[in-house]
Order: structure tokens, then C-alpha cells, then sequence
């Protein structure tokens, strides 16, 4: 989530069902790929959540998840696939999500933005409830 003049995310290998606090890392900026944060390594799709957040200004949450049942039953837009972590995943993302809140990657999982916590909370609920079917 966005946070300041940088954003949260989970450090790489955290589980996102059993985050703790030294989980987070604040990540400041990226330049070049190289990215700036502080409290650990960040996901290795930092890249794609900065990219996100500079192409969708009303984005404050962005949720990355993995769960292929799920996937299998959405009907969003979708993109790739791609390498995870690269630039080319980033790009895509980022401009897809100008225009779309849930995404589709292909064979890796999916992307929510949301401008707010409820917002977020209210996708969840259509998806779970099947309204994206």
C-alpha cells in the first residue's frame, strides 16, 4: 500500500498468510531497477507495484496473489505471460491497470488496485461470490 512518498510491500519469501511486521519493507523509490527500500529484500515484483502506483494515481492498496482455482473461474482482463520480476511484467501491468482493477497474469496469479481498504474488500467479496465468473 501506498505509504508516504514510497509504498509497503512484503519482503521476498514472506507468506502473505502469515505476515508479521518484519515482513514489511518501505520501499522509497526505483531507479534504473534498482530499488530503494529499507526493513529487508522486498518481493521481486516490486518493480511491477511501483509501476503500478506511478501509472494509476488513485491506486493506495495492490493485492498479488497467487491461487490458480481461483484464476481458472475469473473472467478479467488479462496479460502475458511474463517473466516474474521483469520490466516487460511491470510495463504491462501497470498500463493494463489504468483501465482495469482486477487483472489476470498469465500463470501468475492475479492483480487487484484499489483506491481504499473497503474498496479492496468489496472486489474480494464479487469475486468470491462469483460476480467476475
Amino acid at each position: 500500500m501506498r505509504s508516504g512518498a514510497g509504498f509497503l510491500i512484503k519482503r521476498a519469501g514472506a507468506r502473505m498468510t502469515k505476515l508479521r511486521k518484519s515482513d514489511v519493507v518501505f520501499v522509497r523509490k526505483i531507479v534504473g531497477g534498482m530499488v530503494f527500500c529499507s526493513g529487508g529484500t522486498p518481493s521481486s515484483e516490486s518493480l511491477m507495484h511501483y509501476n503500478i502506483y506511478k501509472k494509476v494515481r488513485s491506486a493506495y492498496i495492490i493485492l498479488h496473489y497467487h491461487y490458480d482455482k481461483l484464476l481458472n473461474r475469473l473472467k478479467v482482463k488479462k496479460v502475458g505471460p511474463f517473466q516474474y520480476g521483469s520490466l516487460a511484467l511491470a510495463r504491462n501491468v501497470g498500463k493494463t491497470a489504468r483501465k482495469n482493477k482486477i487483472i489476470e497474469i498469465t500463470r501468475h496469479g492475479f492483480v487487484i488496485t484499489a483506491k481504499n481498504q473497503k474498496e479492496l474488500y468489496a472486489y474480494l467479496t464479487e469475486i468470491i461470490n462469483g460476480e467476475y465468473e
